[in-house]
Parts: structure tokens; C-alpha cells; sequence
């Protein structure tokens, strides 16, 4: 892993990388992946003058080389650099680094893997880009809690725009019938076995970390009954966080709830 700052009153930020870095290692039962892209990553961190700007940033993956560019404000707290630092890391996790991975994990909506999260249809169109910014808030919220504490996940909270709180909490509704809450998981990944007996604490985490999302969508699709509904939610959820348009927030809230009580009729 290489860091670059572009000032000297950003360095202090080279040290929240590497304790990001650590602490997704730590968070993950299946590191192997993540562990192999942070041997080749460049990182480079750049100064910001809004600064409740500071979730900007980029993650390329082409070439099977990935770059990592994070905008962050000096003067915002030091909770909030990290969930910053956290959310572009979790991008990281999520890149699709494969080419193989890109033509295949077909969900039976008929669309394939372009990250773990982000979609391509069955024309090519790309969606869910929206959908994987909900769940690397999520996962660097549950990085923060880890080194933080409450305390830490409260302050970052506060400087989160209302967009980003919906999206926590859409993600927080789509993944409670898939196990247990991340917050309290040991690991983001976290299973067990036993003999021939295991056991997922979260499905929907442990297809994210194994880029096994198609499985995700299949069980979505079959809960509400047709082939298009996960495709719908992501594109609806696409289209709010262009928007944010009112009209929007509240179908997908309707949506989410509509799927976890079919999902409870289902259990």
C-alpha cells in the first residue's frame, strides 16, 4: 500500500489510513482478497475546502491495479476523517478486480457483477451504483464503531447529510432478514462451522465479502415475486440519490417494507 498526501497538513492522515487498512483486516474473516489489494494500492489524499464535502472521493480498479483518491477537510473531526477514509476503503472491498467475475454471478434478473454491489443488465446498463454508496457508508459506520466506540459513530452522524442517514437506514431495513444486525457482528463476514454444519451470521454481508451478490438478488426477487423487484428498489435508489426527491424516498421505504413482511410470511 503507498499514501501520498498533497500537503503536509494532511500527513496526520497517512497514520487513519493505515489503522483503516488494519482494521478491515481485522473485521474480516475472509481477508485473503482484500489483504491481495491493498499490496498494490495507491492512495492519495487531497485537501477539501467544504467541509461537509468530504465523502468525494474515487476508487478505479482498472488493470487490476486499484487507486484510491480521498478528499478530507483538516478541520473536521477526527471520526469523521476516518469514516471518510473508511467509506473509500469499503469501495475497495467491493471492486471486481476479476474479468471473470464481470460475466458471471448472473442473478436470475438476468444481470451480472460489475463491483460486488453494482450491477450490469442483461443490455449493459449499469445499476446500484447508489445501492453500494448505502452499504460502504454502512460498513465504514461499523469501522468507526470499531475503533470509536458510540461516541465516535454519534459524531460522525452529526456532520452526515440527511441523504446518507436515509441510505443507512435503507440499507439498516434491506438487510435485517438476511441475519443478524452488522453492529453486532464480530466480523463483517462472520460465520461458523461445525463439523458439516455452518452457520452465516448475515447472508447479505457474507455475499457482499465472497462477490456472491447474485444470490442477494435471486432471494429478493423470489420474495416479491418477480424477476424485476431487486432491479426496481436499486434503480429507484439510483434515481434518489440523484434527486432526492421526496416521491422517491417514500416508495423505496414502502418497498422495504413490503419486503420484510413477505419475507416473514416466507420464515
Amino acid at each position: 500500500m503507498q499514501i501520498k498526501t498533497f500537503t503536509s497538513d494532511l500527513r496526520f492522515a497517512e497514520g487513519l489510513v493505515k489503522t483503516v487498512a488494519d482494521e478491515f483486516l481485522k473485521a474480516l474473516k475472509n481477508s485473503i482478497i482484500f489483504s491481495a489489494k491493498l499490496e498494490n494500492v495507491m492512495i492519495t489524499i487531497e485537501p477539501i475546502g467544504i467541509q461537509t464535502a468530504g465523502l468525494t472521493g474515487t476508487t478505479d480498479g482498472e488493470n487490476r491495479e486499484s487507486y484510491v483518491k480521498i478528499f478530507v477537510c483538516e478541520d473536521d473531526p477526527v471520526e469523521f476523517i476516518t469514516f471518510v477514509i473508511a467509506h473509500e476503503f469499503a469501495h475497495l472491498m467491493m471492486i471486481n478486480l476479476n474479468d471473470i467475475l464481470k460475466l458471471t454471478n448472473r442473478a436470475n434478473d438476468g444481470s451480472t457483477a460489475y463491483t460486488a454491489v453494482t450491477r450490469l443488465s442483461s443490455s449493459g446498463q449499469e445499476y446500484g451504483r447508489a445501492f453500494e454508496e448505502a452499504v460502504a457508508d454502512k460498513l465504514a459506520m461499523y469501522i468507526i464503531k470499531r475503533i470509536y466506540g458510540n461516541d465516535g459513530v454519534k459524531k460522525v452522524m452529526n456532520k452526515l447529510f440527511e441523504r446518507q442517514k436515509h441510505q443507512l437506514k435503507i440499507v439498516d431495513m434491506f438487510t435485517s432478514i438476511f441475519g443478524k444486525k452488522l453492529e453486532n457482528c464480530s466480523y463483517i463476514d462472520e460465520y461458523s462451522f461445525s463439523g458439516n454444519c455452518g452457520s452465516i451470521a448475515n447472508i447479505f454481508w457474507y455475499k457482499v465479502v465472497t462477490f456472491d451478490f447474485g444470490r442477494i438478488i435471486n432471494i429478493c426477487n423470489e420474495v416479491m415475486g418477480t424477476p424485476e423487484s431487486f432491479s426496481d428498489f436499486a434503480k429507484s435508489l439510483d434515481e434518489y440519490f440523484e434527486e432526492e426527491g421526496p416521491e422517491t424516498l417514500q416508495k423505496l421505504y414502502s418497498w422495504l417494507i413490503t419486503f420484510q413482511e413477505k419475507a416473514k410470511e416466507e420464515a
